[in-house]
């Protein structure tokens, strides 16, 4: 029964469909899309810097994928906050986007901050002409944003955890703004893999 016909039938058919399309969504791959988004925008973030033209001065490897990691989420307008006691200034001050900030880039700023829009609009695309009915279904498209924000967030609020920088015998760390990333890891994949899951569900796979 189409939703057309759903619609003209009993009251609650056209909710009952609705319900029904949200117990059959595959949630799991939904949720893995999000993840693997997350992963895909990070790895092409650090691609700029080790293949170039950016460059990062960094004295090992892990403080470079680190710092690598705070522009990353600067480019999703996450801050890097600095704690640090009161008597300790800052240089800079305690809360820094340094893409937004910087006065000179290797790169236009725009290719910065189009990485993790282009791997999330690819995922939504990938997971609507995989997973998805090949026609446009806005319900599903909105599950779908939906469940890759769930996986998005989860890996890019641990990642504040992960990329932390300390100094002065650890009483001064950086790392990402946890609030800023918890609000904008769900936004960014609700909004672009519901847009890309609309795209990709124009596919026709027969």
């Amino acid at each position: 029964m189409s939703r057309n016909d759903s619609a003209e039938g009993d009251d609650g058919s056209l909710l009952s469909d609705d319900l029904d399309g949200m117990f059959e969504f595959p949630w799991l791959r939904g949720i893995l899309a999000g993840v693997a988004a997350w992963v895909v925008g990070y790895v092409l973030f650090a691609v700029l810097f080790y293949l170039g033209p950016a460059s990062i001065d960094a004295p090992s490897q892990s403080s470079r994928l680190t710092q690598i990691g705070h522009l990353f989420y600067n480019a999703q307008f996450v801050d890097r906050i600095v704690t640090a006691p009161g008597g300790i200034v800052i240089a800079g001050g305690r809360r820094t986007n340094f893409l937004l900030e910087a006065s000179v880039t290797e790169l236009p700023l725009a290719v910065y901050f189009a990485v993790p829009i282009v791997a999330l609009v690819a995922a939504g695309v990938l997971f609507g002409a995989l997973s998805l009915d090949p026609s446009p279904d806005f319900l599903e498209s909105g599950l779908t944003g939906f469940a890759m924000a769930l996986g998005y967030v989860v890996v890019a609020v641990a990642g504040t955890f992960l990329f932390v920088v300390t100094a002065a015998e650890g009483q001064v760390t950086a790392a990402p703004d946890r609030l800023q990333a918890a609000a904008f890891a769900f936004a960014y994949p609700f909004v672009l893999g519901t847009l890309g899951s609309l795209v990709g569900s124009l596919y026709d796979r027969e």
